[in-house]
């Protein structure tokens, strides 16, 4: 937090489903900084049972990764063997699991009164 500058966006897990260590990273991200975006966790934001709607306070952005943003991402994800664990028993690979949610557009959510912009 103090490497924090105003003008610095968080990006953190929306903690939608009560994983102990989402909701710790949320709040501490909210704590710090006024330009917190929120992705919805994985694997539930590719499960059409889960719940993926933005809670009333959100507002969703629609975000283009590049090639490069993704391959970064399934290389974070796969560097925590909790997160490997968890992902593939639900069903597929990380990185299918990450691709199929890319493909039907990233959707991130940020505060409704804030002025961060999709991209």
């Amino acid at each position: 937090a103090a490497h924090l500058s105003s003008d610095d966006t968080v990006l953190v897990p929306l903690a939608a489903h009560s994983h102990v260590d989402h909701s710790i990273v949320r709040r501490a991200a909210e704590n710090v900084s006024p330009n917190v975006v929120f992705y919805p966790d994985l694997p539930y934001a590719t499960d059409s049972h889960g719940n993926t709607e933005a809670p009333k306070k959100l507002k969703r952005l629609q975000y283009t990764l590049t090639n490069g943003q993704i391959a970064a991402w399934i290389a974070a994800v796969g560097s925590f063997a909790t997160q490997f664990f968890l992902l593939e028993s639900s069903g597929g690979t990380i990185e299918d699991m990450i691709m199929a949610y890319v493909a039907r557009g990233l959707s991130l959510l940020v505060d409704s009164q804030s002025n961060i912009v999709s991209k």
